[in-house]
């Protein structure tokens, strides 16, 4: 997928899944995404399965199959078959890898395990590679650190630092400001997915020439 911008739920009280999000799985390649939430696993298999379209972005795969994660294979024990990706929802927690089995892998197809919350933390055997969604794009997972600092501003703050980052990327004075300022409207009327956490995706767009 490139550039996928997925939203989830009714219009008005829609959560955006994905912002801009890249990924690319090769054959013979499995990749573990966890820290999932069960509406997060089911939308992305069915953005993946062709049932559901993106907002935004493109999604290309050869065939893709889904099942449940179980034991070695899917919901019939099976594995990809040749320029395949098979997705399996993970559930909740890494127990359903039947205690420490490794994850399914097949060198002619793919397998995109969709995990849990508890998939953050406990080590997977087997080849694999592990992402977590974080900020609505796919990053390899973080080492465990402590939390940063809170960092606290004034909502007029914030509205001139967003300001001055669009003005830097190209935006007329005028856009900029209108932009600020519904980016920190969202945030303070507590509609945290339309909010100022758009604003780097704002400006790669514009730096790749998809918003102009």
């Amino acid at each position: 997928m490139a550039d996928v911008v997925l939203t989830l739920g009714p219009d008005g009280a829609e959560r955006v899944l994905l912002r801009g999000a890249d990924l690319r799985v090769a054959d013979g390649e499995t990749v573990l995404i966890g820290g999932l939430d069960r509406e997060a696993r089911r939308g992305l298999t069915s953005l993946l399965t062709g049932r559901l379209r993106p907002t935004y972005g493109t999604v290309r795969a050869a065939r893709v199959r889904s099942g449940a994660l179980c034991g070695r294979g899917g919901d019939r024990g099976d594995l990809p078959r040749a320029s395949e990706v098979l997705v399996l929802d993970g559930g909740d927690r890494p127990a359903t890898t039947g205690g420490g089995t490794p994850l399914p892998q097949q060198p002619g197809g793919a397998v995109l395990v969709l995990g849990g919350l508890g998939w953050t933390t406990a080590p997977v055997p087997g080849a694999h590679r592990a992402l977590v969604l974080q900020g609505g794009r796919f990053l390899a997972e973080p080492p465990r650190l402590a939390p940063p600092p809170a960092v606290r501003m004034t909502p007029e703050e914030v509205r001139r630092r967003t300001r001055r980052s669009l003005t830097e990327a190209g935006a007329g004075p005028a856009t900029a400001d209108l932009v600020a300022g519904v980016l920190v409207d969202a945030d303070r009327r507590g509609h945290a997915s339309h909010g100022v956490a758009l604003l780097p995706t704002y400006l790669r767009r514009m730096a790749d020439g998809g918003i102009v």
